[in-house]
């Protein structure tokens, strides 16, 4: 009976999802998330036979690729089937969060912090967008979730499968880590609390266990999936070279006034600290608070930063968000309902004074919640766009394309060329790809389709773009070219 009203939240949580995702378009929404594009044409390209690393350059780790290109081949290569996978790592994610924090901090702590997180800014679109950080972050916190089991059951298999879980995490994203120090910390405030003589060795030996299991699986993804990837993945992230006419790494950094927009949680979570922390509970916040400091640093000394980087700042604060409303709670509710309540005592009008700030943000949470599934419901569809249709048109006469907006190829099934498949700004920083060796690769592939951004391009480029295309379409600020082989018409100008 215990264990089934401990779990009727999580069925909360659960359902709701089922039935956000269930009405969400999945199949027919043309992009969720920018980066949607480079996920998807990587395990198309995969599934079609080229090789991750050799063929397809790529400065991330294999296994959501795998994964991907595992689901294309039982399915079919379509973004339904992709976008089914995350959202079900999706809910992964959103379930382990809420356990987690019900077992560190109660049921209702649990419930209102899973409502922080889904309302934080940009969480639930990534929940359903073909990119890595739901996924890494889901496995990441099912890792803490077996450390959690292991603290109450003592085994070394839930210890080294907690370990190997982490490792699949970091195989997916390399920003798995950053779970990584609270990690550390638990093990050490879980041997601490038991207080024998030889805490300090038993701690060294289970971090040493942990971390076997990490790097035993690192280095198996590492001689299979991940063949080949060292070198583009240590490059992209370690090169920094300012390149002509492109933005500086340097230019993307983290702005703390993007706190504001979550601005609830934030004070909520502040709350929960200092409520903690003059109560003498920081075990009970341990883990989100070293999480928390963690992104902090990270985030403020890391370039660049992107906005979906907020994820991994969203997980702590949800969690102590919903920790300091919980605990605020508690006072109010026990004073309100108590027989001796007397609505002109500094008491009551303090609790309702509370209650009516509490009300207010969760009012605003929820209201930001209202407006991403708004947002996630009325995105913009696949079918409804004519640049997309006209390049479908020409499909049977293609077979390459390259796109500076991959998106679009994949949904007109049409392969990139597997060097030109990722083409970031890391790449171009870390001088492993350039104007001109884009236009070489170009030159030997000879695609019949080029969707390119408008801009001014350079003379050999003009000269390449006049001698084999026409124009095609233009649409916002792409160009559609098509090779004059194909006898197409030119657009009217």
């Amino acid at each position: 009976m215990s264990r089934v009203k401990n779990l009727w939240g999580l069925l909360i949580v659960i359902t709701a999802l089922l039935f956000f995702y269930s009405f969400s378009p999945l199949r027919t929404a043309f992009e969720f998330s920018g980066d949607e594009g480079y996920e998807l044409m990587k395990p198309f390209l995969v599934n079609q036979g080229h090789v991750l690393y050799k063929q397809i350059w790529d400065d991330q780790p294999p296994l959501l690729t795998v994964l991907l290109a595992s689901a294309f081949n039982a399915f079919s290569p379509t973004i339904l089937a992709a976008r089914l996978m995350i959202a079900g790592l999706g809910i992964i994610f959103f379930s382990v969060f809420h356990e987690l924090v019900r077992k560190r901090a109660g049921l209702w702590c649990a419930l209102l912090a899973t409502f922080f997180l889904l309302a934080a800014p940009g969480v639930l679109a990534l929940s359903v967008s073909v990119m890595q950080e739901v996924p890494a972050m889901a496995l990441g916190l099912v890792s803490v979730w077996l450390l959690f089991r292991w603290g109450k059951h003592p085994h070394w298999a839930w210890l080294a499968l907690s370990g190997a879980v982490m490792a699949l995490g970091v195989e997916i994203k390399f920003t798995a880590v950053l779970v990584i120090p609270a990690v550390f910390v638990e093990f050490i405030l879980q041997a601490w609390a038991k207080r024998t003589k030889s805490w300090r060795r038993e701690m060294t030996l289970n971090t040493l266990v942990w971390i076997a299991s990490v790097a035993t699986v690192l280095i198996l993804v590492g001689l299979t999936w991940g063949k080949g990837s060292f070198e583009s993945s240590w490059r992209a992230h370690t090169g920094a070279q300012i390149v002509h006419g492109l933005d500086r790494a340097a230019d993307h950094k983290f702005d703390p006034r993007q706190l504001w927009i979550h601005i609830e949680c934030v004070v909520a979570a502040a709350l929960g600290i200092i409520l903690a922390t003059w109560r003498k509970r920081v075990r009970a916040i341990a883990f989100p608070l070293v999480l928390l400091l963690t992104d902090a640093l990270i985030h403020s000394l890391h370039r660049p930063w992107w906005n979906y980087y907020y994820l991994h700042l969203a997980v702590p604060l949800a969690w102590l968000g919903g920790y300091g409303t919980a605990e605020i709670l508690k006072p109010c509710l026990a004073l309100l309902e108590s027989r001796g309540f007397r609505i002109a005592s500094p008491k009551a009008w303090g609790a309702v004074g509370l209650a009516v700030l509490l009300a207010l943000g969760l009012a605003l949470t929820e209201a930001r919640l209202e407006a991403s599934v708004r947002t996630i419901l009325r995105s913009p569809r696949a079918a409804e766009n004519p640049l997309l249709a006209q390049i479908t048109q020409l499909r049977d006469q293609t077979r390459w394309m390259y796109s500076e907006q991959v998106i679009y190829a994949f949904h007109a099934r049409i392969p990139v060329p597997p060097a030109l498949a990722v083409i970031t700004l890391k790449r171009f920083w870390s001088g492993q790809m350039s104007m001109a060796s884009i236009l070489e690769l170009l030159k030997r592939y000879q695609p019949e389709q080029l969707l390119l951004r408008k801009r001014r391009f350079g003379s050999e480029w003009e000269i390449f773009l006049n001698d084999n295309y026409v124009l095609a379409s233009e649409e916002a600020q792409l160009a559609l070219y098509v090779a004059k082989r194909l006898q197409v018409q030119p657009q009217a100008k």
